[in-house]
């Protein structure tokens, strides 16, 4: 459809799956621009088939999950090296649907870190040990778990998935701003989400509450 810019997964049996991607690092982040249209459990982007069972592993869900801060309607991340799927630690950032947001997820193996941001915003870490060891050769599947389970219903204006050094804070910053330009409601310009103040009247001038 030519004025539909994004994608959107019915929540039902939508996935996508990748060929085998073999990092050969222990470090990752990912970017998504995203409105939840539920705040049931969808899973965004998840390296092999599930973190559960397997090593050198990462997801980004949308919807509860349990971690630090407890389970929460909004979004979590986390990664694991050799460590076992129970020592497990999600990080979280609480928002209800139907948000629109620029989702932002760092991942360290090594460094015993998973890292949330919402719009620029941090939320609560996970700092469990991951073990040892890089993210392994897997196919990533995007919008289920394996794409058959914990599908995700919402639309996705624009993802990217990177594996390398993780990035500065300004860097983070600036590839969130090229998401957000596509993510509606959310103006990294001004270091938020972009909301009226006042109505329009009428005459469709701008009211500015003078």
């Amino acid at each position: 459809v030519p004025t539909c810019y994004y994608v959107q997964p019915d929540g039902a049996d939508d996935a996508y799956v990748t060929p085998t991607i073999t990092p050969n690092t222990d470090k990752a982040q990912i970017f998504m621009g995203l409105q939840k249209l539920v705040d049931t459990g969808g899973m965004l982007v998840e390296l092999s088939a599930s973190a559960g069972p397997n090593a050198g592993t990462f997801y980004m869900l949308s919807g509860p999950d349990t971690g630090p801060i407890g389970a929460v309607n909004g979004y979590s991340s986390l990664s694991r090296g050799s460590a076992v799927a129970d020592a497990l630690q999600t990080a979280q950032i609480v928002q209800a649907a139907t948000d629109y947001a620029v989702v932002t997820s760092t991942q360290d193996i090594a460094g015993d870190l998973s890292t949330i941001r919402r719009n620029g915003v941090a939320g609560t870490n996970g700092v469990a040990d991951k073990g040892t060891g890089n993210f392994l050769a897997y196919p990533a599947y995007i919008y289920g778990r394996g794409g058959t389970s914990l599908p995700f219903n919402g639309r996705d204006f624009g993802h990217a998935v990177r594996f390398g050094p993780n990035l500065d804070d300004a860097t983070i910053a600036r590839v969130e701003a090229l998401i957000a330009r596509n993510t509606p409601e959310v103006d990294f310009m001004f270091g938020g989400v972009w909301t009226d103040q006042y109505n329009w009247d009428d005459e469709t001038n701008w009211n500015d509450g003078a």
